[in-house]
């Protein structure tokens, strides 16, 4: 299996659409990269840059994990704190959950 380059007709015009929202150039940091490779890959076969991004099926995925780093004295909070923030999401009590809910993303 191989990857064929992206076709980069559009790049200008995805970029210039980027940086012409209202917010200093590049203060939406990795954002603005990944809606970049987005409109990229939807841009391609098209005869224009695609004018918004669609996301047919947005999912969500959150991962976590003891590392220990709470043993060093470091962490801000105890892994128990990790553990109940873990079962939070998995309850789907956390904010994140919410602002799932409303945009009716898949939150895993």
């Amino acid at each position: 299996m191989s990857n064929t380059p992206l076709n980069t007709q559009y790049a200008d015009a995805i970029q210039q659409r980027i940086d012409q929202k209202t917010k200093p150039v590049g203060a939406l940091g990795q954002l603005e990269d990944i809606a970049f490779q987005l409109a990229m890959i939807q841009s391609q076969g098209k005869a224009q840059a695609v004018e918004a991004i669609t996301l047919s099926q947005p999912s969500l995925l959150i991962f976590a994990g003891d590392h220990g780093i709470a043993d060093e004295g470091v962490s801000i909070a105890p892994s128990a704190v990790t553990q109940q923030m873990v079962l939070n999401f998995l309850m789907g009590g956390a904010a994140i959950n919410s602002f799932c809910r409303v945009m009716m993303w898949r939150c895993r």
